[in-house]
């Protein structure tokens, strides 16, 4: 079953504020801390998205969302440590 209206909306403004999460705090400076947070929580989708594309059978899709998440999560760790 499709995700439509509010849900598949509410999914689109996580995924956007959470790579302005990314990008802000690096480029201006200001409370860097938040990169590696928004990561988190960046993988943190990443992590529901690839369980939903593999209960709609979706595996090329599970596949990018795996990557995106690796991404995400080695992000996540150079920013942190």
């Amino acid at each position: 079953m499709p995700i439509q209206g509010l849900a598949f909306r509410l999914i689109e403004i996580a995924e956007v504020a959470g790579s302005i999460g990314v990008i802000a705090p690096v480029a201006t400076g200001i409370f860097p801390i938040l990169t590696p947070l928004a990561e988190a929580g960046l993988v943190v989708i990443m992590v529901g998205a690839t369980f939903f594309n593999l209960h709609l059978g979706r595996r090329v899709t599970a596949l990018v969302n795996i990557g995106l998440m690796t991404l995400c999560a080695v992000v996540f760790n150079a920013y942190w440590y």
